[in-house]
């Protein structure tokens, strides 16, 4: 956001500015001016300050009030002025007051302040409150400085397109002591009141005077004001290009963005125009999509019904075969049983009958080995008794025994048929041989059902994930739909809200205004009323904002006579005067002549 401060003397004709804009002080209307909104500009002269006659109008015009300002103070300026031109026979260039204040070496300066631009600029209060602080840094430096400022009138305007800005026009003048006499004068002004040039070491000119140092000094004032009020202040300056544009170029200019605007706004509206045609298109292709979608899925439901009945049968079919295997192989494995039962009986038979050839061969080298034994004994004992013999000792009385304990048992004799044992065995081989083909011919048959069963589920599972994605696509797309109407229904909603904010913010800041003594304009019986003056104090009558309602036009014009008739200047210092005599409303002052003469008592 950046803050204006410009000032001239003159437009770029080379005709003065003049003091009917300020104070709307003429008749045509203008495209820029809401005339509706008029009566809400504030206007300051410094003669009258604020004051207002009985009607409402002000006591002075600002061209009034800047006459009588120039006749006061210059008057004996110009008079010395024409004096020399009568006695150089020059009266043609004799001019009157109003003549000669309205030359540009004699005009006063115009300053315009604002903030912002048109659709970026912070509210009314808030630049008021810049605005008056800047007139008191103006006054601080003036009176620092010699007072070589006078501040004539101030115009702060609110009926205009933008943003709220105001008008201020002064002058500079100086002690001359050679005529004894204040004289106007710019540069000679800020010279006496110690302001230094931009560039001392150069030759004062267009491009090097005291102004030029004055006014970077007060922008910079206005704009830390606005930075102390919280504001965002842009303090880098603009392209020359867009510097000192006419009312004219900015008028063209404003002109041409706004049909560009406009060219803009066509094209989006032609192009949402077309994206809506889109989206109906795209809404119908929708539409039957989820018509074809949900018919498919229809389709595949009463396919997956069928295939589930289908799996249900063939697995209540395969629940039967299963049971009558189980229950056959409960037959054969109950057979195989007796068989190994048989079989278990047979092989001891046989086993008895190998333990005993096996116990002859055994007998056979346990004799051998005994033997051997006997033999090691034998030696053993004939060592012993060499050992007695070389050490002296008798060995008559150790009896050599030559005999070992018997080892083997006694041979029985066996009695085998070999006949019946080749039998037996052939019969045992046969018979494993026919169990482990009815074992392979069951493990076949029940592999081939576990196959069969397993193709099912798998097809069951594929079936239901593809059920699944094309649930989760139907179920996507309806919710992309359903999140785009709720952003938009809470899009239209969240406008609303703001519009219904804003206004109550408008309501609340008129009523805030009123309390604090501001000009607001009611609505009585369906017409307009507008409180202009001693009202700042009316809310100390009183209690209830309900009452304000309840004022009608009547009351506030007889209560705002009784206080001028009684010598007040506003409601405020009726009502102070009523609560320090202990009266019951102000109705009640009476109308002599000292409460004319009533001063505010000091605290």
């Amino acid at each position: 956001m950046r803050v204006t401060q410009h000032s001239g003397r003159k437009h770029r004709t080379g005709k003065t500015y003049s003091t009917k804009h300020n104070d709307r002080n003429f008749d045509s209307e203008a495209d820029n001016i809401d005339s509706e909104r008029t009566p809400d500009n504030t206007v300051w002269t410094w003669c009258d300050k604020f004051k207002k006659s009985e009607g409402g109008s002000p006591l002075h015009s600002i061209d009034e009030a800047e006459l009588l300002f120039y006749q006061k103070r210059y008057a004996e300026q110009l008079n010395a002025t024409n004096e020399k031109y009568a006695r150089a026979r020059h009266k043609e260039r004799v001019k009157t007051m109003d003549e000669w204040r309205k030359q540009v070496k004699h005009a006063p300066e115009e300053i315009i302040t604002q903030i912002g631009k048109m659709n970026d600029h912070p509210d009314l209060k808030l630049f008021t409150k810049c605005f008056l602080i800047y007139l008191e840094e103006l006054e601080k430096w003036n009176n620092a400085h010699g007072n070589v400022m006078h501040i004539l009138n101030w115009a702060l305007h609110q009926d205009e397109i933008g943003a709220p800005h105001t008008h201020i026009r002064r002058v500079w003048d100086y002690y001359n002591p050679e005529t004894k006499q204040f004289e106007l004068g710019q540069e000679k002004a800020l010279e006496a009141a110690g302001v230094p040039l931009p560039h001392p070491d150069k030759a004062p000119g267009r491009f090097n005077n005291r102004k030029m140092t004055f006014d970077a000094e007060m922008r910079t004032v206005w704009q830390n004001i606005c930075k102390e009020q919280g504001l965002k202040i842009e303090t880098v300056p603009l392209p020359k290009n867009e510097v000192g544009m006419s009312l004219d170029q900015k008028i063209r200019r404003n002109e041409e963005e706004r049909n560009r605007k406009i060219i803009e706004a066509e094209k989006l509206l032609k192009e949402a125009a077309e994206k809506k045609k889109v989206i109906e298109e795209e809404k119908e292709k929708f539409e039957q999509l989820k018509k074809d979608e949900e018919e498919e899925i229809e389709r595949t439901k009463n396919e997956l019904a069928k295939k589930n009945e289908e799996a249900n049968k063939l697995r209540k079919s395969l629940d039967d075969e299963k049971k009558e295997f189980e229950k056959h192989k409960k037959e054969e494995n109950e057979k195989i049983e007796e068989t190994k039962k048989d079989l278990s009986g047979k092989e001891k038979a046989a086993q008895k009958i190998l333990d005993r050839e096996n116990s002859v061969k055994i007998r056979e080298d346990a004799a051998k080995q005994r033997e051997k034994e006997q033999a090691g004994w034998i030696e053993k004992q004939k060592r012993n008794h060499e050992y007695l013999k070389k050490h002296g000792i008798d060995s008559d009385y150790f009896e050599l025994n030559t005999e070992i304990p018997e080892l083997l048992e006694e041979e029985t004799s066996l009695i085998f048929q070999e006949d019946n044992k080749k039998y037996a065995l052939r019969n045992l081989v046969n018979f494993k041989t026919i169990i482990d083909e009815k074992v392979d011919h069951f493990k076949r048959k029940f592999k081939a059902l576990v196959s069969c069963v397993k193709t099912l589920l798998d097809e069951n599972i594929t079936l239901r994930k593809e059920k699944k994605a094309l649930e989760y696509k139907f179920d996507n797309k309806v919710s992309t739909k359903v999140d785009f109407e709720v952003n938009k229904l809470r899009q239209e909603l969240t406008k609303k809200h703001s519009e219904e904010k804003a206004g109550l913010k408008e309501k609340a800041d008129k009523w805030d205004n009123f309390l604090k003594g501001g000009k607001t304009t009611f609505v009585f019986e369906g017409k307009p009323y507008t409180c202009q003056s001693g009202l700042k104090s009316i809310h100390k009558i009183f209690n209830k904002i309900d009452d304000y309602e309840r004022i009608t036009p009547d009351e506030l014009d007889s209560l705002k006579k009784i206080c001028v008739t009684r010598g007040f200047k506003t409601i405020g210092e009726a009502e102070k005067y009523r609560q320090k005599h202990n009266l019951k409303s102000i109705f009640d002052i009476s109308n002599e002549p000292h409460s004319k003469v009533y001063k505010e008592p000091t605290m």
